[in-house]
């Protein structure tokens, strides 16, 4: 009886985080113990974002009987996954590989306009490079590496000085912040101005920044809903708050400035827009009154991995 050859793939990468826009060097070590054939050798680079929302059972389950026990109006968990971005790039077309092995170099760019990789709590976005030995009338021999993909702002127009305004109930909000873009870990040094348009009294001034990952039902869900309110599918995070200052008076016409310091958490959930779901970040300026709804103002700013 004959026997096909036992063959081993691997897939290594002089680093494990790119950047949008960088070219993904990989080197292939091909082991064997006989000479084989094969059709071609490939690079691929497969982005997929999984999605996990609520939605109305009635809708989820259109298709399925219900019980006497079950509710029509019940949110049920749903899980999909979709492909972003699918690369593929011949390393060598048809060929032999010998019996003492063979090792390969080839490389893929990553397209600027891709998803970058996004680990949220309902949203996760991740990159996996492949090699793949198309072999004739056997089976594809397959080796897979998970890489990080991160962005990169450049755009000079968003490093230059902001200066926003909220309207509130009983104060007006200024900020001002040095740019619109900071990078994860960086410290953003800014100021905040109340002009209150009557006294009040705040037991805190608060400063945090949320993430909102929304994703798209028209896109994400199997068969339309009639209503938003039948879907489920932000994504929030919000930083732990940092108070500026405590047991303010605010009376009418008169200024108070606050400079603050406020560190961005080093996590992967850069803003981004995708054809499922778009994320973005705000910076928030709370004023925390005792027994009654605090007063919020959200400014959106931009959150990435580096600044070029």
């Amino acid at each position: 009886m004959l026997f096909g050859p036992k063959v081993s793939l691997e897939i290594d990468t002089d680093k494990n985080d790119y950047f949008l826009g960088d070219t993904v060097g990989a080197v292939l070590r091909i082991k064997t113990n006989k000479e084989f054939d094969f059709s071609e050798i490939r690079l691929e680079m497969i982005c997929e974002t999984a999605l996990r929302y609520e939605v109305t059972r009635r809708y989820s389950l259109y298709s399925y009987s219900m019980t006497e026990d079950e509710d029509p109006d019940e949110m049920v968990v749903e899980v999909q996954t979709f492909k972003l971005t699918e690369l593929k790039k011949q390393v060598m077309g048809e060929g032999k590989v010998p019996r003492e092995g063979l090792v390969i170099e080839g490389e893929l760019n990553i397209p600027s306009n891709s998803p970058p990789t996004y680990n949220g709590g309902l949203i996760k976005t991740k990159w996996i490079l492949k090699a793949v030995i198309n072999r004739k009338r056997r089976r594809d021999i397959v080796a897979k590496k998970e890489i990080v993909i991160k962005t990169k702002i450049t755009d000079r127009e968003l490093m230059e000085k902001v200066e926003e305004k909220r309207e509130l109930d009983k104060a007006l909000v200024f900020l001002e912040l040095p740019k619109r873009v900071f990078s994860f870990g960086e410290i953003i040094r800014g100021e905040v101005r109340i002009k209150p348009k009557e006294s009040f009294e705040v037991e805190k001034l608060d400063i945090d920044l949320l993430s909102v990952g929304r994703m798209k039902p028209e896109k994400v869900l199997k068969q339309p809903i009639p209503s938003i309110m039948d879907f489920r599918g932000s994504d929030t995070l919000i930083t732990k708050p940092e108070t500026i200052r405590k047991d303010l008076s605010f009376r009418e016409g008169v200024d108070a400035i606050f400079p603050f310091d406020l560190k961005v958490p080093d996590i992967q959930r850069p803003t981004c827009l995708t054809e499922y779901y778009d994320a973005n970040w705000s910076l928030r300026i709370i004023l925390r009154r005792k027994r009654k709804v605090d007063l919020v103002a959200a400014f959106p700013i931009i959150l990435t991995n580096a600044i070029g």
